[in-house]
């Protein structure tokens, strides 16, 4: 089996190699000859997509098969797993993940290779051997650097060490969502080099004065968006099962840390560049936003992915310390050289009308623009935390002054958060005021129920000055928000969009007020009831289960509170090599959710719990689920027009 998946690899290296090369020679010839030189890229990828597909299949059964030959396996599995577990441990270490996350770049560019009709234009040529050449990048390194089907001789020693993040149905699920939306920002990465390396061809002339200096149609909302809003949907899928799983594990959803943190990078420049794409038919400004930005995420992801793999294994997403992070990291360092190369070119050759700013009234391509600026200052304060902690291992005096804290974090996301909303609300409001310049009366409403909210909270609930102005802008942008839905009924793109945005602005004042907490440890003997909150709650028994090579061991506890009655297990997992982790027993209620950690037990059969009220745990859910909601309901909008549309050859539209 190792042998059969390293020629498959070796053979997807070559194809990858050969579709590149395609490229370039169609550029120089005819435009007949051209086309069937892209077509043969084209097959040659579709087959090498294929071949890589069928190696993590391969590499999958020989996890569930108990195949110890093979190192990874060996060292991440064991006979005594469930198949659920053989399975995620394929993605438990650097080999499997790598694998994983190039199958889906693979699987995602063959997708857009084969919707789309590959003619012998230059963009086509371009769009081939760039994606191309990425997926060429990321097959050498699993030939070089990872090598998923090493195999060992010590087959007989079988560690089986299965990440203790992994033993998670969160976790399981947390690397392929992330990877899944990684790789669908690839799409923006061709799409725009692809037209920066094709500006002055006369098939596409997307940055003079062509298609996109006149307001196209509403409905036309282009390949562009698709891919930004797909992979936004699953990055947000994947950093709220992280969040999940922090939570269930360590009682907090935040998990204040710069190698968790850092996962919003992408999700942060993704929005952005969906903003601009959003403000292009507004001022031609915005075409330079989103040949700025919409290279930006994939190769953040890549960055994510070399911070983490640099962390240790103790970190959801981590790699093991091998060659691989320097390969990304040279890696990293070609696309950010082609990125610069792709602006300095579109610069000189993009024209821009300058844009004609009016007196003080509200502007919504300005608030997008202000929108961006925030959201990009976001990026480049995490960064630089983030950074901060990375190099703590070579200045250590240094990191721990300038190293940030969860103070830090919280007041920086705050202030983030409010700002986001406020423009939110402002962008919005200026949708409302342009469809009727004569009346503000729905601009006067919005403000004067986000001062009533401001002072409500402040003054009687005596929240912070902070909480209670994320709340009063909070309430500001939602009415703005519902109003301009009720306004959009029937435009489905709008009407997710206006999802999305609740979302956010009921996260922004959710996260606020669960900081707020009521907590107490104690030792409890059998019987033994304690109150906190209005919960009664009662040690019961103590209960251990054994499952091959893992053990879950902890007290089992009877909460009570007016007519409920509910049985909750907080318990311990306790690996074979020592390892334990453990996971609370939450129960969840509408307002507040009651947590039960499981912390000691003592040798008179006494054990010590930690008990924990967060206010408004399940609203943070909901908040979560209606941002994948609302991306959910945009690209399907997106699909929808997209099949009534009957094209000879794309446009510029069509990817913009």
């Amino acid at each position: 089996m190792s042998d059969l998946g390293q020629v498959i690899l070796v053979v997807v290296f070559v194809l990858c190699g050969l579709a590149a090369a395609l490229g370039p020679v169609a550029l120089k010839v005819g435009v007949g000859k051209a086309g069937a030189l892209i077509a043969c890229a084209k097959t040659a990828f579709l087959i090498a997509a294929g071949l890589c597909v069928a190696a993590l299949v391969l590499l999958a059964v020989a996890f569930l098969t108990d195949d110890f030959s093979l190192a990874i396996v060996s060292r991440y599995s064991s006979a005594e797993l469930p198949s659920l577990y053989k399975l995620s441990a394929l993605w438990a270490g650097a080999p499997g993940s790598m694998l994983l996350w190039s199958v889906c770049v693979f699987v995602i560019f063959a997708l857009w290779l084969a919707k789309n009709k590959m003619d012998g234009s230059t963009f086509n040529a371009a769009a081939v051997s760039i994606g191309a050449a990425v997926c060429l990048a990321f097959s050498a390194l699993l030939i070089f650097a990872a090598e998923p089907f090493a195999t060992t001789f010590k087959a007989a020693v079988r560690t089986g060490e299965l990440s203790r993040f992994s033993m998670n149905f969160w976790m399981i699920v947390h690397k392929p969502l992330l990877f899944v939306g990684y790789s669908s920002f690839l799409i923006p990465f061709v799409v725009v080099l692809a037209y920066a390396f094709t500006a002055s061809s006369r098939d596409f002339d997307v940055y003079q004065q062509g298609p996109l200096h006149i307001k196209t149609p509403k409905h036309k909302l282009g390949q562009l968006r698709r891919w930004l809003l797909f992979g936004l949907c699953f990055v947000s899928l994947g950093i709220a099962a992280g969040a999940r799983r922090t939570y269930i594990e360590l009682g907090d959803y935040r998990a204040w840390g710069n190698l968790e943190n850092v996962s919003l990078l992408p999700w942060l420049v993704a929005v952005a560049a969906l903003h601009s794409r959003g403000g292009m038919p507004l001022a031609d400004k915005f075409r330079r936003w989103t040949i700025v930005l919409g290279p930006l995420p994939f190769i953040l992801c890549m960055f994510v992915v070399i911070i983490t793999a640099s962390g240790g294994r103790k970190y959801p997403l981590s790699l093991d310390p091998t060659g691989l992070p320097l390969a990304l990291l040279v890696f990293i360092v070609c696309c950010v050289l082609l990125w610069l190369v792709c602006i300095i070119r579109t610069l000189k050759s993009i024209s821009i009308t300058p844009y004609q700013k009016g007196p003080f009234r509200l502007d919504k391509a300005e608030t997008l623009s202000w929108t961006n600026i925030v959201l990009i200052l976001a990026v480049v304060i995490i960064a630089a935390a983030t950074l901060c902690s990375y190099f703590s291992r070579t200045l250590p005096d240094l990191a721990v002054r300038l190293k940030p804290t969860g103070t830090f974090y919280t007041v920086m996301f705050s202030l983030v958060g409010i700002l986001l909303a406020f423009l939110l609300g402002m962008c919005t409001l200026a949708d409302l005021h342009k469809k009727d310049h004569s009346s503000g009366l729905p601009v006067l409403f919005c403000i004067a129920v986000g001062m009533v909210c401001f002072w409500l909270v402040w003054k009687s609930v005596g929240k912070s000055f902070l909480l209670s102005l994320a709340c009063g802008v909070s309430v500001l942008s939602f009415v703005a928000v519902l109003i301009k839905m009720l306004v959009d009924l029937w435009a489905a793109g709008k009407i997710g969009r206006a999802v999305a945005h609740l979302g956010l602005l009921i996260l922004v004042v959710v996260a606020g007020f669960t900081s707020a907490e009521e907590s107490i440890t104690t030792r409890m003997a059998k019987e033994k009831t304690i109150n906190l909150g209005g919960y009664t709650i009662t040690y019961n028994s103590f209960e251990q289960r054994d499952f091959g090579d893992i053990t879950k061991a902890g007290p089992v506890i009877f909460i009570a509170k007016k007519g409920l009655r509910k049985k909750l297990w907080p318990h311990n997992i306790v690996y074979r090599d020592g390892h334990i982790v453990p996971e609370l027993a939450v129960h969840t209620g509408l307002l507040e959710d009651l947590h039960i950690s499981f912390d000691e037990r003592m040798p008179d059969d006494r054990v010590m719990i930690t008990a924990k009220i967060r206010p408004f745990m399940f609203w943070l859910w909901f908040a979560a689920i209606l941002v994948v909601a609302g991306s959910a309901l945009g690209l399907l909008s997106v699909r929808k027009t997209t099949r009534r549309r009957r094209h000879p050859m794309p446009t510029s539209d069509d990817f913009f």
